[in-house]
């Protein structure tokens, strides 16, 4: 967890690291993210996660996911809150059915 998913999820590393991942993002096995995780560390393949919508009693957010196995065993997920891009061609999916 880094400065840039500090910004990303307005959170502090310090409130993070220790912890679960059920523990931080609740919503996580909805997501569906968990599962690619789990394929990444038994195969060592990197995956792929689409554009998806989060929701916890946190935070809301839609993500693109990048996972990996780092040479050190360790699983490591790149992601990018894509929230304002999906927003904006809501808004102009919008404006064209109101044409």
């Amino acid at each position: 967890f880094n400065l840039a998913a500090e910004r990303i999820d307005k959170c502090k590393k310090a409130d993070i690291i220790g912890k679960s991942i059920f523990e931080v993002r609740s919503g996580i096995e909805e997501f569906g993210l968990v599962e690619v995780l789990r394929r990444v560390y038994h195969s060592g393949i990197p995956e792929e996660y689409p554009e998806k919508h989060y929701k916890d009693n946190a935070l809301e957010a839609w993500y693109q996911n990048h996972v990996y196995k780092h040479p050190s065993g360790e699983i490591v997920a790149v992601f990018d809150d894509i929230t304002d891009r999906h927003q904006a061609a809501e808004e102009i999916l919008k404006s064209r059915q109101a044409l």
